[in-house]
């Protein structure tokens, strides 16, 4: 979502990249040590890290039955030369798929608002990808497409892609 991440924050103070980095260094880290303290497959909430085209984002997913989920998100912008914030919220439909054990694939929609100076706005998409959830440790990864349109200073169509690392919070 390259048009909503190119924002400006002059009120914020800036986030330099090397800081940036280590945030998502250690959180990647602390995701994985994590991992180790549980091991079932099916959950009912998770929380992780998220990455996008242009931004990282922590996450929290609530699986509300077996067929629908919930998820919210709230984040900084990666992208060049932006400040920014992002919220966002999503909804999936979920899809066992029969021959493979702790996969399913999702359907939804969703909305990330990006907030800033100069090109603020809200994209608006449709959402489909692949949920996996690991036996042995507390892990959930998920990869996902999000088509959709943005709106503001200028409507656009983009296509977005994520991916999403979680802690299994409860089962």
């Amino acid at each position: 979502m390259l048009y909503i991440y190119n924002m400006k924050f002059n009120y914020l103070p800036r986030v330099k990249k090397y800081t940036m980095k280590k945030t998502i260094k250690i959180a990647s880290v602390f995701v994985m040590i994590l991992c180790f303290f549980s091991s079932e497959a099916q959950y009912n909430s998770a929380a992780g890290i998220r990455i996008s085209d242009g931004a990282f984002l922590g996450t929290y997913k609530l699986n509300m039955n077996n067929k629908l989920s919930l998820e919210g998100m709230a984040g900084f912008s990666t992208s060049n030369n932006s400040d920014g914030i992002v919220l966002g919220a999503e909804f999936h439909l979920n899809t066992e798929i029969p021959d493979i054990e702790n996969l399913r694939w999702f359907y939804g929609a969703g909305a990330l608002l990006g907030i800033g100076e100069g090109d603020s706005g809200l994209f608006a998409f449709g959402t489909g990808g692949a949920d996996y959830s690991f036996e042995e440790i507390p892990l959930n990864l998920s990869l996902q497409g999000m088509p959709g349109l943005f709106f503001g200073n200028t409507s656009k169509f983009n296509i977005d892609f994520a991916i999403s690392a979680r802690y299994i919070l409860s089962y």
